[in-house]
């Protein structure tokens, strides 16, 4: 079955559309029999062989569904046959309400001084409760023995003496 559709010849993203007679099976960009005329839609433009556009129609050849609206708009005559399919629309989306609604505000007041609690008590499990935390060896006696904080300072400072 003959078709008359549109073949894209453009550029890439400059679209240029010749109007051909074709076999319906053949590839859109593939072998034609015979070419209409051209069509732009960047520009609008469109040029269309009229008289041979109604001839290959009273053989037999359907247009595309697009090139039917094209035709239409040029004011070309199509037969009673020719059925024009309506494009289906998308399904419109409810946009959903939730920036605007329902924020919590959220007061600052009460988080400084959380902040500062959480400090203090890592502060406290850091340093140990009973200041023992150092463990010296004596070198005369070789044996273990803990010592506070004050008493390790004070032998750093006899030593360094």
């Amino acid at each position: 079955m003959l078709r008359v559709r549109l073949a894209r010849v453009g550029k890439k993203k400059q679209p240029f559309f010749r109007i051909v007679v074709t076999d319906q099976r053949n590839k859109i960009q593939g072998a034609f029999v015979e070419s209409l005329g051209w069509y732009d839609p960047r520009t609008k433009k469109i040029n269309i062989k009229d008289d041979k556009v109604k001839e290959w129609m009273d053989k037999g050849a359907q247009p595309s569904n697009s090139l039917a609206i094209l035709l239409l708009k040029e004011g070309v005559k199509l037969p009673k046959w020719v059925i024009i399919k309506k494009r289906k629309s998308k399904p419109k989306k409810e946009k959903v309400a939730t920036k605007t609604e329902a924020r919590p505000t959220v007061s600052t007041e009460g988080k400084k001084e959380d902040q500062k609690k959480l400090t203090e008590e890592i502060r406290e499990i850091k340093e140990p409760q009973n200041n023992l935390n150092q463990t010296e060896f004596k070198e005369g006696n070789k044996e273990d023995s803990i010592k506070t904080k004050e008493e390790s300072k004070d032998l750093d400072k006899k030593d360094s003496n």
